[in-house]
């Protein structure tokens, strides 16, 4: 994957937008948007990043389940709100095939 650092200013800019940062280039023209990860967000990356270079090979979770967890997940967060240890309770039952 490619890989750009960022200058000390320009990461001081994109920490302090509490928000998305648009790229442009030298006209002013847009060539991408960019925010601060997460912690969730960086903990997935690194554990996506182990598993690869593991090069062990364990079976996905089927499209129509990542849907109902994306759609329990928004039944929850509609109903009453979502934190980290809902996520993490229903990714557990998914990744254990228990229903969600």
């Amino acid at each position: 994957m490619a890989r750009i650092i960022l200058t000390e200013e320009q990461l001081r800019i994109v920490r302090e937008a509490n928000g998305p940062v648009d790229v442009v280039d030298g006209q002013g023209q847009p060539v991408a948007s960019m925010r601060v990860l997460d912690a969730m967000e960086l903990e997935a990356i690194e554990y996506y990043r182990r598993k690869k270079a593991s090069g062990v090979q364990e079976p996905g979770i089927p499209g129509a389940r990542v849907q109902a967890f994306l759609r329990k997940l928004h039944e929850i967060e509609d109903r009453e709100g979502i934190d980290e240890a809902k996520v993490k309770e229903l990714l557990r039952r998914l990744e254990a095939g228990e229903p969600l």
